[in-house]
């Protein structure tokens, strides 16, 4: 008999809690003041300060390394989360050496 799974959750991968700030575009709309709760390797959570944006919407996020504020990387989304504090998204990697410069800031941060 296999265990059952009973819970609601449909990540696969760990949540980490940080606090990045980042900007987050949509189509002519930029949010300046965004900040990411948290990351996985899948998605993250970014606090959009009510402003709410519809599911499915294709966003861009350009994300800033709390240790060098010069240290910036861009990475697309798509918005599979709507809540009154922000947007969850689904990280769109471009290739390999996109994901490995956002790991390698995160870990630096």
């Amino acid at each position: 008999m296999t265990p059952e799974h009973t819970s609601s959750e449909r990540r696969c991968a760990l949540r980490i809690p940080v606090s990045l700030e980042a900007v987050l575009y949509h189509n002519t709309l930029m949010l300046r003041d965004c900040f990411i709760r948290d990351i996985s390797a899948d998605g993250m959570f970014v606090l959009t300060g009510g402003q709410r944006l519809p599911d499915g919407a294709q966003v861009d996020l350009i994300l800033t390394a709390v240790t060098d504020r010069n240290n910036r990387r861009r990475v697309g989304a798509e918005v599979v989360r709507v809540t009154d504090e922000g947007v969850g998204v689904r990280l769109k990697y471009g290739d390999p050496i996109q994901m490995r410069a956002l790991v390698d800031m995160l870990y630096a941060a």
